[in-house]
C-alpha cells in the first residue's frame, strides 16, 4: 500500500470516528433558531440576507437528498475533521495526530458546537480544509484552497476578519518573491475572495432583510442611552430625529429599563417592551441608522463602554450564570415556540445534554477569556511558525471585529479562537519540526 493511500484511509477513518463520536452526542445534528429559519428558507426557495444564504441554497439541495439535518452535520464535522488532521499530521505522526484530533473534536467546547446545525461550524470547517489545501505541496491543491476559502468567506458577514489574515500569511504566491510581497499579495486575494463572496450572497438573496438594522443598531442604541449622561426626552428625540418611540416620556429611562447584554435586539424594536419601533421602510431605516451614528458620534465613551461589557461577557469574564451550551432542553423549546416536531431524543443524549451544560455552568473549559490568552501566549512563542501563526490572528482578528458587530455575547461569535488555540496548543505540546517527519509530510511553509 502506497503511502498516499494509506494517509487517504487515515483521513477517513479520522472522520469517521469523529462522525461516530457527534453520532452518540447529537443524532441527527442540533438545530437552533438560525438552523430552523435557513432550513426554511432552502425549503421555500426564498433567501433572505438575514444569514448569507449560500448556506441555505446549499442546503436546499442536501435536504432534497436526505430531509433534514443530517447531511450538513456530516458535511460540516467531515470538513471539520479532515482538515485539522492533515495540518496536525503535518508536524507530528500519523497515530498522534489521529488522536489528537479527536480528542479536540471530542472537548466539550468544540462538540457541543459542531453538534449545532450553524454557519459558524460549517465555516470553521470550510477553513480549516482551506489552509490544509492552501499550506498542500500539491499545486492542484493550493488552487482548490481559493474556492474553499471562497466558500468559507460567503458563511458569515464578519468572514473577512478571519479569511484575510490565513490567506496572506499562507500564500504561496507570487513564489519568486519575498515573504513580505507574499503577504501583500495574499491580502489582496482574501480581500477579493471576501468581496466575491458577498457579490455571490447579494446574487442569491431575494428578500432584503437588512440585519444591521434589525441587530446591531437596537443593541447599540439601547445599550448608548444607557450609558449615556442623563438626557431629558427632548434631547433623545433631538438625538434621533424621524424615529417613532413606543414610550410616550421616560425615554432615557426606558431604555436603561430593558437593556441587557442576554436579550433579544429585537425586542428593543416590537413588542410591548421596545423603545421605538424598527424600521419597515428606507425611510424609517435612514432615521435609524442617523440615530445610531448620532448616539455613537456624541456619546463615543458610552457607546465604548458598552461594547467593551458586551465583550467582557462574551469572553465569560462575567457573574452572569454563563452558559453556553446548546442541548436538547434548548432545542425542544425552540421547536415548540415555532411549531415544528420535535426531534426524538433519546436517553443517552438527554444524559450527556444535562452534563454538558453543567460544565459550561462550571468549567473553564467554556470560558473564553482562558483561550485569549492562551492565543497571545502562543502567538509569542510560536510566531515563527506560519501556519500556527495563520490561524491565531485569525482567531484573534475575528474576536476584535466582534468588538462593533455583535448583537449578543454568544459563545460562537469567538468559538474559531478557540478552536484555533487548541490546535496551537496541539503543536506547542505534541508537534515536531516538518523536516522531522520527511518531506512527504512537509508543508510549503516548512
Amino acid at each position: 500500500m502506497t503511502e498516499q493511500r494509506a494517509e487517504q484511509l487515515r483521513i477517513a477513518g479520522v472522520v469517521l470516528g469523529g462522525l461516530a463520536i457527534v453520532f452518540v452526542y447529537a443524532f441527527p445534528g442540533y438545530m437552533a433558531y438560525d438552523s430552523l429559519d435557513q432550513l426554511r428558507q432552502a425549503r421555500a426557495g426564498v433567501m433572505t440576507d438575514w444569514h448569507p444564504p449560500v448556506m441555505s441554497a446549499l442546503w436546499g439541495v442536501l435536504d432534497k437528498i436526505v430531509s433534514g439535518p443530517l447531511l450538513m452535520l456530516v458535511l460540516q464535522c467531515s470538513l471539520f475533521l479532515a482538515g485539522l488532521y492533515v495540518l496536525l499530521r503535518r508536524r507530528m505522526p500519523p497515530r498522534r495526530a489521529i488522536v489528537l484530533t479527536l480528542v479536540i473534536f471530542a472537548m466539550p467546547p468544540v462538540l457541543t458546537m459542531m453538534a449545532v446545525i450553524l454557519k459558524d461550524c460549517l465555516m470553521a470547517g470550510a477553513l480549516l480544509v482551506g489552509c490544509a489545501a492552501l499550506t498542500s505541496e500539491r499545486r492542484g491543491a493550493r488552487f482548490a484552497a481559493l474556492g474553499v476559502f471562497l466558500f468559507a468567506a460567503a458563511l458569515r458577514h464578519n468572514a473577512i476578519s478571519m479569511v484575510v489574515p490565513l490567506v496572506a500569511i499562507l500564500s504561496p504566491w507570487p513564489s519568486t518573491k519575498g515573504p513580505w510581497i507574499k503577504l501583500a499579495v495574499g491580502a489582496l486575494i482574501g480581500i477579493a475572495l471576501s468581496g466575491t463572496a458577498m457579490l455571490v450572497n447579494k446574487g442569491l438573496t431575494d428578500v432584503e432583510s437588512h440585519p444591521f438594522h434589525g441587530m446591531v443598531a437596537p443593541m447599540d442604541i439601547v445599550g448608548t442611552l444607557n450609558y449615556a449622561p442623563d438626557l431629558t426626552d427632548d434631547e433623545v428625540r433631538k438625538l434621533m430625529p424621524g424615529v417613532t418611540f413606543a414610550p410616550a416620556s421616560g425615554l432615557q429611562v426606558h431604555a436603561r429599563k430593558v437593556h441587557t447584554m442576554y436579550g433579544l435586539p429585537m425586542s428593543h424594536t416590537h413588542g410591548p417592551d421596545r423603545l421605538y419601533d424598527g424600521g419597515t421602510t428606507a425611510e424609517t431605516r435612514d432615521a435609524v441608522g442617523s440615530a445610531w451614528w448620532s448616539l455613537v458620534t456624541t456619546f463615543p465613551a458610552s457607546y465604548l463602554i458598552f461594547r467593551l461589557e458586551m465583550m467582557r461577557e462574551l469572553l465569560g469574564i462575567t457573574n452572569a450564570r454563563y452558559t453556553p451550551v446548546y442541548e436538547a432542553r434548548n432545542e425542544r423549546a425552540m421547536l415548540t415556540a415555532n411549531g415544528e416536531p420535535l426531534m426524538d431524543r433519546n436517553v443517552v443524549q438527554r444524559w450527556l445534554a444535562k452534563r454538558m451544560i453543567n460544565l459550561g455552568y462550571r468549567s473553564l473549559l467554556f470560558r473564553p477569556y482562558v483561550y485569549l490568552i492562551l492565543a497571545l501566549g502562543l502567538l509569542w512563542i510560536l510566531r515563527r511558525d506560519r501556519s500556527v501563526l495563520a490561524l491565531l490572528l485569525s482567531g484573534l482578528s475575528g474576536l476584535a471585529l466582534c468588538l462593533i458587530v455583535i448583537p449578543a455575547p454568544d459563545i460562537r461569535y469567538c468559538w474559531w479562537l478557540m478552536v484555533v488555540t487548541l490546535y496551537a496548543v496541539a503543536i506547542r505540546l505534541a508537534g515536531t519540526k516538518p523536516s522531522d517527519l520527511g518531506t512527504a509530510a512537509a508543508p510549503v511553509d516548512a
